[in-house]
């Protein structure tokens, strides 16, 4: 009888072994937090130093404008 010496490794499948491409799940959630943010529900406002800049602009909401100064 005689017996081959080959290399136990001569029948490994390489190619099924290797990893395809996977997106890190990291790079998606940073993705997905920049792609919302160019999303169309922006709001404007306004910033006021004193109650009575906000009274001048907006006096029909005076009392509004002096809680929220308050607060």
């Amino acid at each position: 009888m005689t017996q081959v010496n080959r290399k136990r490794s001569s029948t490994i499948n390489l190619a099924s072994m290797r990893k395809g491409f996977a997106p890190k799940p990291l790079a998606v959630g940073i993705a997905t937090v920049l792609l919302s943010a160019c999303g169309g529900n922006r709001q404007d406002a306004d910033v006021y130093t004193s109650a009575n800049d906000c009274i001048d602009k907006n006096p029909e909401f005076a009392e509004q404008c002096t809680t929220a100064y308050q607060d």
